[in-house]
């Protein structure tokens, strides 16, 4: 009878999914030095740890980065990388680890002179597995700009296995902070994690369509998790620059503003099909509910589109257990219009019209 009722309870109970800032890192530690953590210096807080534990010429330094609307902006010190030191000592610190779904590392990056970059560029950022100091995936990298001196670009690549660096054709400008946000998506299966990377995005709304993207191939030693952030200072390609307040989430708002979007309900009720209900409110402004089930476990992405159909916004992109799905969308950012969504899960696509009233 007990175990009844405990399987009555599991079914019926509505849970949602988790939604956890990881990691806070606003760099609150003495300038000087970013010593290994484990040597028992001040410097470093004990958080930081450097590959071979014998130290590292990453350098804390006074002032920090400031963005607008992002919550860790404007707190306290900042790290610096620096072209002229080579091979400096990689550093990486852990988080809670992530087995499954998304993680999100927002950044600040400011980037002080192009002095040592090339065009072949070189990875400066990263996330890492929680067993392991040097499996780098999610790689950012950076290269020289349309004008030497005074512009760079970012690039992403899955790790060293793969393909060559998809790089931004994008210009930024050195002196200016940018918000970045690095993504991995953990996918079951063989090699195909994903890796994004959004450079400047939209603070309201939904995480919106990421500037560049790379998928883990047969060349890949996959990640089995995600439990470390690390920053590397390479022999050759890396700038003279700052980076500041490192929030880690299993949420894009969290991540990005300090409040969680995409908020997904489950009432763990198996569904016996595929389905995409109809968004309600809608007309809607700014933000409506849309609903869908899997009757078995899939990779679900759940994508908007406008009139012309361009990708204007990702609301699910990961593996999902068999289940009824609740999330809010929410089209702050985005004008009035009619609007596309669509539901892609295994063989199954669904696609239904919804209306932005403002």
């Amino acid at each position: 009878m007990k175990k009844l009722l405990l399987l009555i309870f599991v079914l019926c109970f509505s849970v949602s999914q988790a939604q956890t800032l990881l990691l806070d890192e606003n760099f609150s530690y003495m300038t000087g030095q970013l010593t290994n953590a484990s040597s028992g210096a001040s410097v470093g807080g004990g958080n930081w740890i450097t590959n071979t534990g014998t130290g590292s010429y990453l350098q804390i330094t006074s002032g920090s980065l400031s963005y607008t609307g992002y919550p860790s902006s404007n707190i306290n010190n900042k790290l610096d990388i620096i072209s002229s030191t080579s091979s400096a000592e990689d550093t990486y610190r852990s988080f809670t680890t992530v087995t499954t779904g998304n993680v999100y590392a927002a950044f600040l990056l400011n980037v002080t002179n192009t002095t040592g970059l090339t065009t072949a560029g070189d990875y400066f950022f990263a996330l890492l597995p929680s067993a392991s100091t040097s499996f780098y995936a999610g790689r950012i990298y950076i290269q020289t700009g349309t004008t030497a001196g005074t512009q760079f670009r970012l690039g992403l690549r899955y790790n060293s296995s793969d393909a060559a660096v998809n790089f931004s054709t994008t210009d930024l400008n050195i002196g200016t902070t940018y918000l970045i946000v690095l993504k991995y998506t953990i996918i079951s299966g063989s090699p195909n994690d994903i890796v994004s990377l959004f450079i400047n995005p939209a603070m309201t709304g939904t995480e919106p369509i990421a500037n560049l993207t790379a998928t883990a191939t047969s060349a890949s030693t996959e990640n089995l998790d995600v439990g470390k952030v690390g920053i590397r200072q390479g022999s050759a390609g890396t700038p003279n620059a700052s980076i500041d307040g490192i929030r880690v989430s299993d949420n894009w708002g969290l991540a990005v503003t300090g409040t969680a979007t995409g908020v997904e309900e489950n009432n763990s009720v198996l569904p016996t099909k595929f389905e995409l209900s109809q968004n309600y409110p809608n007309p809607f402004n700014p933000s409506t509910t849309i609903k869908y089930q899997v009757p078995q476990n899939s990779f679900v992405s759940v994508n908007v589109y406008d009139v012309l159909g361009n990708q204007v916004g990702t609301l699910v992109r990961e593996e999902k257990a068999a289940g009824s799905y609740e999330l809010r969308f929410d089209a702050g950012n985005m004008p009035s219009g009619v609007y596309f969504y669509k539901i892609q899960a295994g063989n199954f696509t669904q696609t239904k019209k919804m209306i932005l009233m403002k």
